[in-house]
């Protein structure tokens, strides 16, 4: 038997046409699954497996001219069932997002029963995922989920109170070519570094290292950053609101034993560059700062050591030499 792409001729006479794919394209070819099937392919999904089924059509002739059908209905063969192996960190980092006060969702391509077996061993809710999508319906998923949810206030304690009627800012973590349209059009998209090319390019931020944790690392990061930049602001409002009138000879009028109370300009000059000093005490002084700062200096390191072993293995195969 001779194969193709999509066809297997048998013998001299015979061609068999094959498709795969889910239950879906099964539908749409009429093939009849067997009730004792169906059972088995409902305890995979209830697995978190996706399921892939065969089925076949076959034509045959008398040799001297094409092959004839011997009929119009498609026949069930094989049935599949594929599993990716979870990452170890899915769960902890779903529930450390969680804590941090960010909703997870899930768009996924498998059936609604292996998406939401999958979602619940990461840490998921159900009703946080979106099944059965087709690659070209994923970006008109992710602005579904831009236009209806919402932003959600929370206390000083940092626990949620009610929405507010503010679109919520969005995050999208990919690492494949489908996840690119809508990395590009999300508030913040994360490429995974491991993933394509296209949407790395699609992405604002790429995670060197292809563990989910990094992303707690960049959440953890861009909120420090924010932080420090309201502190800088409001420490910069006062300081010169203090500085600028004394500067500028407010108190002058106010005499003492010493004279007329003013501030010299060489003072004053000290005293602007103070503000910026202190600001950036103030910044490397901030709690878990340098203990980013030591991560990504980490991943940059990786990533340097992958360059420069991606160069030595290019500069190697131009002089000929091939790894055995």
């Amino acid at each position: 038997m001779g194969c193709t792409d999509k066809k297997c001729e048998l013998g001299d006479t015979s061609e068999e046409t094959s498709t795969v794919g889910n239950e879906a394209l099964m539908a749409d070819h009429n093939v009849h699954i067997p009730n004792s099937t169906t059972e088995t392919l409902d305890m995979w999904k209830a697995q978190g497996k996706s399921i892939s089924l065969v089925a076949i059509k076959i034509a045959s002739g008398d040799g001297t001219g094409p092959p004839l059908p011997v009929s119009t209905s498609w026949d069930l063969m094989m049935t599949l069932a594929v599993s990716d192996p979870l990452r170890q960190e899915a769960f902890a980092t779903i529930q450390a997002l969680k804590k941090r006060g960010i909703e997870v969702w899930m768009i996924s391509g498998d059936n609604p029963t292996t998406a939401t077996a999958v979602g619940t061993m990461v840490g998921i809710p159900g009703e946080n995922i979106i099944a059965n999508v087709l690659p070209g319906q994923k970006a008109e998923k992710f602005q579904y989920l831009q236009r209806t949810l919402k932003k959600v206030s929370r206390n000083a304690f940092g626990r949620a109170n009610e929405y507010i009627d503010r679109r919520a800012t969005i995050a999208m973590v990919g690492d494949g070519i489908n996840d690119s349209p809508a990395l590009a059009m999300a508030d913040v998209g994360v490429a995974i570094g491991s993933g394509s090319d296209i949407a790395i390019s699609s992405a604002d931020f790429i995670l060197v290292s292809s563990r989910l944790n990094s992303l707690l690392t960049l959440i953890d990061l861009s909120r420090i950053v924010f932080k420090r930049i309201k502190f800088n602001f409001a420490w910069a409002l006062v300081y010169n609101l203090i500085a600028l009138p004394v500067a500028a000879g407010v108190l002058y009028p106010v005499k003492t034993s010493g004279g007329h109370i003013r501030l010299d300009p060489v003072w004053a000059s000290l005293a602007m560059a103070l503000s910026s000093d202190i600001l950036l005490w103030v910044g490397n002084k901030e709690k878990g700062t340098q203990h980013h700062i030591r991560q990504i200096e980490g991943l940059i390191s990786e990533f340097s050591r992958i360059l420069i072993d991606e160069k030595r293995q290019v500069t190697l195969n131009d002089m000929g030499w091939k790894p055995k």
